[in-house]
């Protein structure tokens, strides 16, 4: 096996022990020189990873949290087990300055421009010093506006667009909208020498209520997104009614990571999230380099504003809660559902409106059942004397219209007429679903 990429060992500017590189402040401005890099995800490329002192890593540890969710970077070899207490060092190793294994001239950069292109996420960033974009990054601030369904994207998911930048060596970039969902985590995936860049991240609230958003984004959530437990306390007390009650997170196939996007996105919660790196194993035991994902509460918040728009909402939700209870009670259909649906809380809207009218079939036959009997057989016997009195009637064997009722058909109850009605309401409702879901 071929020895991945050696960070400097055994040359005159290494830097004993750990075989970091000593690069000087000549050495970074020639570099700069030399590649005029223009985009602020390159510049760690110049700089070697400064080790952290542990008291640093201790005081960034206290105030994250870490997500479950991991990402495997690299499956490694046996051999890279010497350095599974510096993980930093292997993926130098192997991946240079880089965050991920890079596709050909598809660096961070470029899918932060993706992203930018289609109106999705707007982003900002802070730099260390005043030179700008030939500076490291402190942190970032993306704000998600927009996000894009495959049936929206505006081109079949196998055909190409050319994005309005090019990649460093002059060639176009092309792209699709299987790039378009990478962009959304390597765009992220930017990282300062000193391993200190952290992001702000907020999703715009008018996402609220359009479309559907696709499955890949709710997996986006689980590593780019935050937990209940990140929330102080004020918020959390003030949340709890809308919460409990709001219908949609009432719904028995919302997991919780959905219901928490929900609350995020309906109020605009921003928080503060990162990335590191570990060594570990995967599910078949094979060693790997890890990306873990962390998040904290973001102190610069306007609370009282926060606050604010909790109660507001939460007020007009018991509004809703009120006026839907009044009309429930007026409505003898709703009530029944509703208890219906008490009992079996794993019912669809389908089968709810077929038990629904089923049960209320039951009873109202019950209620009219002596005076339905009367009645057939009352018209039966008229029926009967009728025809006896007629001259007209038609005899055995004589012409009679073969298409003509001859009687021996049941007549149709009151039950078929109301499972009849059961039926064509059950097609509205499935009818009016699925336009609904294509819209």
């Amino acid at each position: 096996m071929n020895r991945p990429p050696d960070r400097g060992r055994g040359r005159a500017n290494t830097s004993r022990g750990r075989g970091k590189p000593k690069v000087t402040q000549a050495d970074i401005e020639a570099y700069l020189k030399g590649h005029k890099l223009q985009f602020p995800s390159l510049q760690d490329a110049a700089l070697a990873s400064t080790p952290l002192s542990l008291k640093e890593v201790v005081q960034s540890e206290e105030v994250f949290k870490s997500l479950e969710t991991t990402e495997t970077i690299m499956i490694l070899e046996y051999q890279d087990e010497q350095f599974k207490n510096d993980p930093w060092e292997i993926k130098s190793r192997y991946l240079d300055t880089m965050s991920y294994p890079v596709p050909e001239g598809k660096y961070r950069y470029i899918y932060e421009a993706m992203l930018s292109e289609f109106g999705s996420v707007e982003f900002r960033h802070t730099y260390e010093s005043k030179i700008g974009q030939k500076s490291p990054i402190s942190y970032s601030k993306a704000i998600i506006k927009m996000v894009i369904p495959i049936h929206k994207c505006g081109i079949h998911p196998q055909q190409s667009k050319t994005l309005s930048i090019k990649a460093e060596n002059g060639i176009p970039v092309h792209y699709n909208y299987w790039d378009y969902i990478e962009a959304w985590t390597k765009a992220f995936y930017y990282q300062n020498q000193r391993r200190k860049h952290s992001w702000f991240l907020k999703i715009c609230p008018n996402l609220v209520g359009q479309q559907e958003l696709p499955n890949w984004f709710y997996m986006w959530w689980c590593k780019f997104g935050t937990r209940s437990d990140y929330l102080i306390p004020e918020v959390q007390k003030e949340l709890e009614f809308f919460t409990n009650h709001h219908p949609q997170l009432q719904e028995t196939n919302t997991s919780e990571g959905k219901s928490f996007l929900f609350i995020i996105m309906t109020f605009g919660i921003p928080w503060i999230w990162k990335w590191d790196i570990q060594f570990g194993n995967n599910k078949f035991g094979f060693p790997v380099l890890q990306r873990t994902f962390q998040y904290r509460w973001w102190k610069g918040i306007n609370l009282n504003q926060t606050l604010a728009k909790i109660k507001a909402a939460t007020q007009e939700l018991k509004l809703q809660l009120k006026r839907k209870e009044q009309s429930s009670k007026k409505n003898p259909f709703l009530e029944i559902s509703a208890q219906i649906k008490a009992k079996n809380p794993s019912l669809t809207d389908d089968e709810l409106v077929i038990k629904t009218m089923d049960y209320m079939k039951n009873q109202f036959l019950q209620s009219v059942q002596g005076t339905h009997i009367a009645d057939d057989e009352s018209m039966t016997s008229a029926k009967s004397n009728e025809e006896d009195n007629n001259p007209f009637t038609c005899l055995a064997g004589e012409s009679q219209d073969p298409y003509e009722d001859d009687g021996t058909t049941p007549a149709p109850t009151l039950g078929d007429f109301w499972d009849s009605m059961t039926e064509m309401m059950a097609e509205q409702l499935s009818s009016r679903k699925g336009k609904e879901k294509n819209q």
